[in-house]
């Protein structure tokens, strides 16, 4: 593991036990999740596979869940101390799936999921890029990408985002929207576009549909 990688999980560990409670929830996380919630909405289907990358203490999976129940969810996360928060949020006889592993290697075939999902990890991964090809690489053809991150396109937003966020944390990067363009083209999806919503801090959402193979 990585020594940006090994920071992270150690930060993580400290996390875990308080981060249901955090405010970040009802500023950030909650708000980012309904952002998700609304455009796996658009999509008219009950029966989907989804995976969560960086899925934490498993609020969205616990909600997807619950919203799609036909549905199949997973998560993945490289923290095993959020994923045992996350664990006891699973209904016995109808779970969602948790893993632990590495977002630039995700243990899945090509081509198993409708939708992949990303709320509010982006910026800790080093290897940003890869991670979005990993992305395409297990989505279905047609299937859709969905990353949400701090908005740094505004002032606000390259203020608390770029000026404290990424000085406390350290070694982290809130990609602009450009940036996550040319993340997705280079990729291989098409149709990227982008929804942004200011419900107590900035936030942006980019959408790609993965290209057939």
């Amino acid at each position: 593991m990585s020594k940006l990688k090994s920071r992270a999980s150690t930060q993580f560990r400290w996390w875990a036990p308080i981060y249901d409670g955090n405010p970040l929830q009802w500023f950030l996380f909650r708000p980012a999740h309904r952002m998700l919630m609304q455009e796996i909405e658009s999509l008219g289907r009950s029966d989907l596979t989804m995976l969560d990358v960086g899925c934490g203490t498993g609020e969205l999976l616990r909600r997807l869940k619950g919203t799609y129940p036909n549905s199949t969810v997973w998560g993945l996360d490289l923290s095993s101390h959020m994923l045992a928060k996350a664990a006891p949020k699973r209904i016995d006889h109808d779970p969602f799936f948790i893993t632990r592993g590495d977002s630039e290697f995700l243990p899945f075939g090509a081509g198993s999921f409708d939708v992949v999902v990303c709320s509010n990890s982006f910026h800790h991964y080093p290897r940003q890029d890869e991670v979005v090809r990993e992305m395409h690489r297990v989505l279905k053809p047609d299937g859709i990408a969905c990353i949400v991150d701090g908005s740094i396109d505004g002032l606000l937003g390259r203020v608390i985002f770029r000026g404290i966020v990424e000085t406390v944390e350290k070694d982290v990067h809130h990609c602009s929207g450009p940036e996550l363009v040319e993340l997705f083209q280079k990729a291989g999806f098409n149709g990227i576009r982008h929804a942004s919503i200011f419900r107590g801090l900035p936030m942006l959402m980019t959408i790609g549909v993965a290209d057939s193979p």
